[in-house]
């Protein structure tokens, strides 16, 4: 297998050759389009080589961030891009499965995470893979269930997933959402993703369409003010 060369942001490049889930956009704008205000505690589900930690480390410096992954090569490949990481001292990753992680008495102001989402694809044959992408390695349902458990009152838990998976829990109820972006790649194709954040608070839900790119194919202005801080060029 040809080896994929580091993904270099503007303050850090990150190693993913090894990882199950390749660095890609979702990723990159659920971090950086989260609305949390100055979280203390943050927890990365399904961390990977360490992308939104990294984003998120850069954005909130005096956060503690712990990432958690299933996967053992992503998790050594995320302590890999650790040791050179400018913003490392409060980042730790553990390598565990998040529903049967016992956090004991660990609450989040912060829960993030871009899961598992394919239902009804074929299997690639490859189980590293399938297990970072398909959602019987981690059901959404189970997932916001124990996000619940041990997310701060104030607390906010962000989720890009798929519209009919949005909806779904949407449904259940078990958390209320009070933000959603409707990601789109033009303002005239249908929409690919809902980037989500949901809390313990029932609110008004805020809705907005976020647009990746304009009528000439090039990046909005929406999302090159998201990533200017951090994707080279922007």
């Amino acid at each position: 297998m040809r080896k994929i060369e580091p993904f270099r942001f503007k303050n850090f490049s990150l190693e993913h050759h090894q990882s199950a889930q390749k660095i890609g956009t979702d990723s990159v704008l659920l971090a950086t389009w989260i609305n949390s205000k100055y979280p203390l505690k943050i927890l990365d589900i399904g961390s990977g080589c360490g992308l939104i930690s990294f984003i998120l480390a850069q954005r909130f410096p005096e956060a503690i961030i712990t990432g958690i992954e299933l996967d053992e090569t992503s998790y050594l490949e995320s302590l890999k891009n650790l040791e050179s990481f400018p913003w490392k001292k409060n980042i730790s990753f553990i390598e565990a499965d998040f529903l049967h992680h016992n956090f004991q008495y660990e609450k989040f102001d912060l829960i993030i995470s871009n899961p598992p989402f394919f239902k009804n694809a074929f299997l690639s044959g490859d189980s590293k893979r399938d297990i970072a992408r398909h959602e019987f390695s981690m059901p959404h349902i189970s997932l916001i269930e124990k996000c619940k458990s041990i997310l701060k009152d104030q607390g906010t838990l962000a989720l890009v997933l798929p519209p009919e998976e949005s909806q779904v829990l949407l449904a259940s109820k078990i958390l209320h959402c009070n933000r959603i972006g409707y990601l789109k790649n033009k303002a005239q194709s249908n929409i690919k993703r809902h980037l989500t954040e949901w809390s313990l608070e029932e609110n008004e839900i805020k809705k907005e369409d976020f647009i990746l790119r304009d009528d000439s194919g090039a990046y909005s202005k929406a999302y090159r003010k998201l990533g200017k801080d951090y994707y080279l060029g922007f």
